[in-house]
């Protein structure tokens, strides 16, 4: 039983020592007279392992049996995404559980290039998951985790056909023929997105005549309020503080995990993290503290480069190729509407030492001639945070600690522009290149 530390505490530790884990509560309960007819309980259960323990399945599985001998009525797992582990999971420790088991369904709202495409694919990839699990016939029922992103839940249960209406048609063209102004996807018929004037009419008709009467002012009300939500929340320039995006560090991304920090293996000296990001250039680790994925297509265009840097010490934390007008459906570099151009400035975003920031200073005011920009910055704040919250996984004074904490505390945030963007070698020459 757990919750977040207080501020400015690194773990949370519990006041009632009656109450240390959830076992606890549920026993309390369950021997409380007055409670204990009046409750049912459920507990939780980590089909891809509990995120912040390193108990092999066994042991998690006894700790389990534990909470439902001690009066549990059901289970709910956490997220998970690989449905055939979950089903394994089930037949192979949980069927002798004797508690109902309910899987937690997410609800996806993943982004990249179209995101209503994007939307569409993992409403259907929720909804399959649900049919593969159902037609096991293993659990009782599903729990959906919603992240405020309704809208999502509901498409998913009309395409179960869960909700006793027929599913809403996609928005489409009042046309009498497609002609070339649709572009759907190959796989999708176009004549699905397209309506005659006379159809829509006659629809549109029908529809406002059946409206059910509202008891508030038009526009407001619950229903209103619920679809207000930011229905693509992970888009390029979404806000990164929407509840779709889950538990997050001071930077925007993903908090920190105890088998992310295993990853990266306990460096103990510099040469140490610049492995590290070295590795990662590689694919040889999937992730870093600063980059929750492995290197994009775009970015393994300038690898050479990126390495360059990373070697001399210089960690390199962000970058984008210049690009002149490439398309927006491109593979690579495509991204929102289609028909459009994708026109981008060389960048690159890295850590190195005080004495490296005024070198850099130096090289752009003798050979920047006004195509590149430049900052650097030591608030121990954003992207800063990231070192103290990688620290923390260790104990105070050991080798780890006092290095990350020395990383945080004397190293320098650079980034650099340079607005030439027709010439995809600008950038790297004006780094590389001898005085």
């Amino acid at each position: 039983m757990s919750t977040d530390p207080p501020r400015g505490k690194e773990e949370w530790i519990p006041i009632d020592p009656n109450f240390q884990h959830a076992i606890d509560l549920v026993k309390f309960i369950r021997s409380s007279p007055e409670y204990s007819e009046q409750f049912c309980v459920g507990v939780a259960a980590y089909p891809d392992g509990h995120p912040d323990s390193h108990l092999n399945p066994d042991t998690e599985l006894d700790y389990l049996k534990e909470k439902i001998d001690a009066g549990a009525d059901f289970i709910v797992t956490q997220l998970f995404y690989d449905v055939d582990r979950f089903l394994e999971w089930v037949k192979r420790y949980v069927m002798d559980a004797l508690a109902p088991i309910s899987p937690e369904i997410p609800s996806f709202s993943v982004t990249k290039h179209d995101d209503q495409l994007v939307k569409d694919y993992g409403i259907q990839l929720a909804a399959e998951m649900i049919n593969r699990i159902a037609e096991d016939n293993v659990v009782p029922g599903f729990h959906f985790c919603t992240l405020n992103l309704e809208k999502s839940v509901q498409r998913v249960l009309e395409i179960l056909g869960w909700t006793g209406t027929a599913p809403p048609f996609h928005n489409r063209l009042i046309a009498d023929t497609a002609d070339n102004v649709i572009h759907p996807p190959t796989c999708i018929d176009v004549t699905e997105f397209i309506v005659t004037p006379i159809t829509a009419t006659s629809t549109a008709t029908i529809g406002l005549g059946n409206l059910p009467a509202s008891e508030t002012e038009a526009g407001r009300g619950e229903l209103n309020n619920a679809a207000s939500w930011d229905e693509f929340p992970n888009g390029r320039f979404g806000d990164y503080k929407s509840p779709a995006f889950g538990d997050q560090d001071h930077w925007g991304g993903p908090a920190m995990r105890n088998d992310e920090v295993s990853q990266w293996r306990h460096p103990k000296t510099i040469d140490d993290l610049t492995q590290l990001f070295i590795d990662h250039l590689h694919s040889k680790i999937a992730t870093t503290p600063f980059s929750q994925t492995e290197l994009s297509p775009e970015s393994l265009l300038i690898l050479r480069h990126l390495e360059k840097l990373t070697r001399r010490g210089w960690w390199t934390v962000g970058s984008q190729p210049a690009v002149d007008s490439a398309s927006s459906a491109d593979e690579v570099f495509g991204w929102g509407p289609r028909s459009g151009y994708v026109f981008q400035k060389g960048f690159v975003e890295f850590f190195c030492t005080v004495e490296d920031v005024d070198a850099i200073e130096r090289r752009v005011k003798e050979k920047g001639k006004g195509w590149v920009h430049w900052f650097a910055g030591d608030v121990k704040e954003e992207a800063f945070s990231i070192w103290a919250d990688w620290a923390s996984f260790y104990r105070p004074g050991s080798p780890e600690r006092t290095l990350l904490e020395r990383v945080r505390n004397e190293r320098w945030l650079v980034s650099i522009v340079h607005h030439d963007y027709k010439n995809a070698e600008s950038l790297w020459t004006f780094l590389f290149d001898e005085p």
